[in-house]
């Protein structure tokens, strides 16, 4: 039986979406009566503003554990802020919603329920501070969140650091993507053999481009090479047609896996057939019966029985 571990963010008391409100509306206050929230957070130091994210997140945690996506799109709804989608952090919206406040001489929008709410505005100041509420998360860290800030530098050391290694990590998977896509293009293209018509320059790398000039009702006419390293052309040559190469090469190693299942079943039916013909052949009583019919299509002038076994 698997063991479910709860969230030690859940509260019991927030049993519905009123409640829910009621929550939120109280961090709002807490955030606001901090006396950061647009007079710059920087200048109370790294200390107070460890405190205020700690806090922050551990409201918005409460919230993401004790409440359901349904009640959660509801509640953003009302701030005119969306939930996050894909891989973007779940603390962003809420982070906009605590921080935030009621826009200045703002209007009154319409949300998707019908109704309308004061426009919000955003502190973007504080919405970088999502990269310590993740790595909190990630170290699951459920008690002093705010010394655990201190001692990694301060939330900004944090965040950097962060930005830094998702970088890094985003900038391997591009890596590995644009490789992939060259080595399709290099291995499943159909390039064209041509003649340049002069020495090529020493200059030239691996891949160089050239520019070519159409003619009507005629060949087109290389004009000459336009950059000696086309190093950068090819790879978005390759990202150009990769999902094409990739369509033929799965429809050609399909064709190639077909005709290899097809060989394999003739080659095991022939070694059958051969099997069974050795089987009749070695045994005495089959191969009398065969004998004897041969005979008999002598007797009859259809055999030469003294050229048989």
């Amino acid at each position: 039986m698997t063991n479910i571990v709860k969230s030690p963010y859940i509260n019991p008391a927030i049993h519905d979406v009123s409640a829910a409100k009621s929550f939120c509306q109280q961090a709002q206050s807490n955030f606001s009566s901090s006396n950061v929230g647009y007079q710059g957070h920087l200048s109370r130091g790294s200390d107070a503003l460890a405190h205020i994210i700690a806090d922050l997140y551990v409201s918005i945690e409460t919230i993401l554990a004790s409440t359901t996506a349904d009640v959660q799109a509801l509640m953003l709804m009302e701030y005119h802020v969306k939930p996050a989608n894909g891989s973007a952090s779940e603390f962003g919206p809420w982070i906009k919603v605590a921080t935030g406040r009621p826009k200045p001489n703002g209007k009154m929008k319409k949300a998707l329920n019908g109704l309308r709410y004061p426009e919000w505005e955003a502190n973007r100041a504080f919405e970088k501070y999502f990269h310590v509420m993740e790595e909190l998360r990630f170290n699951n860290v459920i008690k002093d969140h705010a010394d655990y800030i201190k001692k990694a530098g301060g939330a900004m050391a944090i965040v950097e650091a962060r930005q830094k290694r998702v970088k890094e990590d985003g900038d391997e998977g591009r890596k590995a993507t644009v490789n992939e896509q060259r080595e399709l293009l290099l291995s499943e293209g159909t390039g064209i053999p041509f003649k340049l018509g002069f020495q090529l320059p020493q200059k030239c790398g691996e891949f160089f481009s050239i520019v070519c000039q159409r003619i009507p009702d005629g060949d087109p006419v290389m004009l000459g090479i336009v950059r000696a390293d086309a190093d950068k052309d090819l790879t978005a040559l390759a990202a150009q047609k990769f999902d094409i190469l990739q369509k033929a090469r799965a429809e050609r190693e399909a064709e190639e896996a077909k005709r290899a299942a097809a060989a394999e079943a003739a080659r095991i039916a022939s070694e059958n057939a051969e099997r069974n013909f050795l089987k009749v052949i070695l045994d005495p009583e089959k191969l009398a019966v065969m004998q004897a019919a041969a005979k008999r299509r002598h007797d009859d002038g259809e055999l030469d029985l003294s050229k048989a076994g």
